[in-house]
């Protein structure tokens, strides 16, 4: 069981909402990743259902375009994605960073989460180490000549080193080493790390739609003709 639902095309508000509960049902927290454009009645119910709507874009960089420059003092190590270090450190990511108002249950969740996605093709991950241990991580998942980078994330004690960059400079490795052609990632629509891609070399595709509920999210109101 997993608490994420992908949409590739808008079937319509009510639908959407039906497929969240059929997909999720019984879980707090609970993801709606649209890899299309949605409806602006689509988009203002999940928000009217308490899940917070985050507009994305993806970008693609071609391999052609040549390496990424990294520090060279960054150790980078590529590990397979079920390797033990990732779970602890997407623990931390969710505990310090990410939801810090969480409890353990729901942690375990969002970090389960992750090893059950089911994504088609073959994923590695990259982390970077500190003294040992692991302070960032990034997923690569190549799809045939396509490869994905995503779940980029540093330890906010631990950013401003460069770290992202050697990350992305070993993800664009892996991918030519699989034999990909074209790298995507998805980006916020509206903020900074956009920018910093597209002067690596990616550029804009197409649009996507994250939208999260959370556990602590209140219901729902009611409407003005609902019994009271």
């Amino acid at each position: 069981m997993h608490n994420a639902l992908l949409l590739t095309g808008d079937p319509g508000p009510e639908v959407v909402l039906a497929w969240s509960e059929q997909a999720c049902a019984g879980l707090s927290h609970r993801h709606v990743s649209a890899y299309c454009q949605l409806s602006m009645a689509t988009l203002e119910s999940l928000a009217a259902n308490c899940y917070q709507v985050q507009p994305e874009i993806v970008m693609g960089r071609t391999v052609a375009a040549g390496p990424i420059r990294a520090p060279h003092e960054v150790q980078v190590l590529a590990v397979p994605a079920d390797d033990p270090r990732l779970d602890l450190l997407q623990a931390r990511f969710w505990h310090e960073d990410w939801l810090p108002e969480a409890d353990e249950a729901t942690v375990g969740e969002l970090v389960g989460r992750r090893s059950e996605m089911g994504r088609a093709g073959t994923v590695t991950s990259v982390i970077v180490l500190d003294g040992g241990e692991a302070v960032a991580s990034l997923d690569v998942c190549v799809r045939g000549d396509i490869a994905e980078l995503d779940a980029l994330a540093t330890l906010a004690s631990h950013r401003g080193r460069g770290y992202a960059t050697a990350l992305f400079a070993a993800g664009i490795d892996l991918a030519e080493q699989a034999g990909a052609e074209l790298v995507l990632l998805t980006a916020l629509a509206d903020d900074w790390p956009r920018h910093w891609y597209a002067r690596l070399g990616w550029q804009d595709l197409g649009p996507v739609t994250e939208a999260t509920i959370h556990p602590e999210a209140a219901s729902p109101p009611a409407s003005d003709d609902a019994p009271r």
